[in-house]
């Protein structure tokens, strides 16, 4: 399934932004969510794979705007006990 999600070439770009538009899902700080739950994340080297970030479900090395669980699809929301981004804390 992930086989949809792939990378963008330059070409690719929609939105200059370095992720495809099609099939993600964007989190609130602007991250994009494939449907496995593994993350694409932009660094200077450009858009990357963070897999075993995402896969390991903790927290170490994340931002802090980054969602502490891997494999959710909806953006935390102010009344949703799970996050902890976001709303009034």
């Amino acid at each position: 399934m992930s086989a949809l999600y792939r990378l963008a070439a330059p070409s690719d770009r929609l939105d200059g932004s370095g992720y495809r538009l099609v099939g993600s899902v964007y989190r609130l700080d602007g991250s994009a969510y494939r449907l496995d739950g593994s993350a694409y994340r932009r660094d200077r080297s450009g858009p990357r794979l963070h897999d075993a970030l995402d896969r390991s479900g903790g927290s170490r090395n994340r931002r802090a705007g980054a969602f502490d669980r891997p494999g959710r699809r909806v953006p935390h929301r102010p009344g949703n006990a799970a996050g902890r981004s976001g709303g009034i804390a």
